[in-house]
């Protein structure tokens, strides 16, 4: 279960690196543009940085959630 719980990382960077794909396009930058001009616009996106901001949130909830299944397997030990 707490496996599940890593694996969560690959979906939510698919669709992250998808956000900026799409935010890309919008701002007329993308590959093969040079990375620091495409980051500075990229990054100063407000789509984008509530994507990365989901991230975070992510992580915190997968900590939350690998605390619970701690916390269920300790109890289950006193069974």
């Amino acid at each position: 279960m707490i496996a599940a719980v890593g694996a969560l990382d690959m979906p939510w960077g698919v669709w992250t690196d998808t956000v900026r794909q799409d935010v890309e396009v919008c701002h007329g930058v993308a590959y093969p543009a040079p990375i620091e001009e495409t980051d500075a616009i990229v990054l100063g996106d407000p789509e984008y940085g509530a994507a990365l901001d989901g991230g975070t949130a992510l992580d915190q909830a997968k900590k939350a959630l690998r605390d619970a299944l701690d916390s269920f397997d300790r109890a289950e030990q006193f069974r």
